[in-house]
């Protein structure tokens, strides 16, 4: 890649100088970074190449020749330099807006960037536009404390980017049920656990930013439950071992043959490449986004 400058004679010579006519003559000291691109009577332009090295030098010479004047001669020279470092302006950092705390299995496109309120400079105070935005949004940190990296790209090549990041929390998820309803006979006090019914569809736990669907209820010692849903966790896939269904503990022992799995459809591929009859995965059980 080039990018094209340009010198207008006239700057350089006297008001009352007449009949110009003009010769250029480039000289590059070190790699080939400076060629001619368009020669006119009144100004001189000239390629200066992007592939070259930080330091790599060229001179163009001029001489003007007029009928009033001796032959004046002068040099313009180039040197190449690296882009120009920003940094955030003190006080108007990158972060959070909002909570920087995030529960296990959200992403972290799930925070919001101060996107508007950022600024980043130049060293000398000039201030920079750009876009600043997260460096991988489709992540899901682990529980900890943990650190997101940003980048900043200014709209001005003759920027560097500046990359840094942001402390954020991220939390083990606590179960809990979600829109629960029972049959009625819940409230007959004659009934056995044995003989309540659950609402199919209805009844949910959150787990691990997982919703998993109630779908069977039986009466053991600890009353086991079949669910409609997996989990992701790493590169496995995993299914909690108790769910409480209204402060009842309740084993997991199945996933139901008929289960339909919905997962986040930013995530379908990856769940889709963990949903196999390793994981016990297999016919008729569909999975969605």
């Amino acid at each position: 890649m080039e990018t094209e400058d340009r010198n207008n004679l006239k700057d350089y010579l006297p008001s009352d100088i007449s009949n110009t006519s003009y010769e250029a003559k480039i000289t590059n000291v070190s790699n080939e970074i400076v060629t001619e691109a368009q020669k006119t009577d009144a100004s001189y332009s000239y390629n200066v190449s992007k592939n070259g090295n930080i330091g790599n030098q060229a001179e163009i010479e001029f001489t003007i020749h007029s009928n009033n004047y001796e032959d004046i001669t002068f040099k313009v020279y180039i040197t190449l330099t690296d882009r120009i470092t920003v940094t955030p302006k003190e006080g108007t950092e990158p972060a959070i807006e909002g909570s920087n705390e995030l529960y296990y299995g959200q992403t972290i496109s799930e925070l919001k960037l101060n996107t508007k309120k950022a600024k980043f400079v130049t060293p000398d105070g000039t201030e920079v536009s750009g876009i600043l935005k997260f460096n991988t949004p489709d992540e899901m940190p682990e529980v900890g404390t943990k650190t997101v990296e940003y980048t900043f790209t200014p709209d001005e090549e003759q920027y560097k980017s500046y990359i840094g990041n942001i402390a954020i929390n991220v939390t083990k998820q606590t179960p809990k049920l979600e829109g629960m309803r029972l049959d009625g006979s819940i409230y007959d006090s004659q009934k056995t656990f044995k003989e309540i019914a659950i609402d199919t569809g209805v009844v949910s736990v959150m787990i691990n930013g997982i919703t998993y669907k109630v779908t069977k209820v039986v009466n053991t010692k600890n009353a086991q439950v079949m669910i409609k849903s997996l989990n992701k966790k790493k590169s496995s896939i995993v299914i909690p071992d108790y769910v409480t269904v209204k402060r009842v503990k309740c084993k997991v022992v199945s996933i139901n043959k008929k289960a339909v799995i919905k997962v986040p459809k930013k995530q379908y591929n990856k769940y889709k490449k963990l949903f196999t009859s390793k994981t016990g995965f297999k016919k008729p059980m569909k999975l969605k986004k």
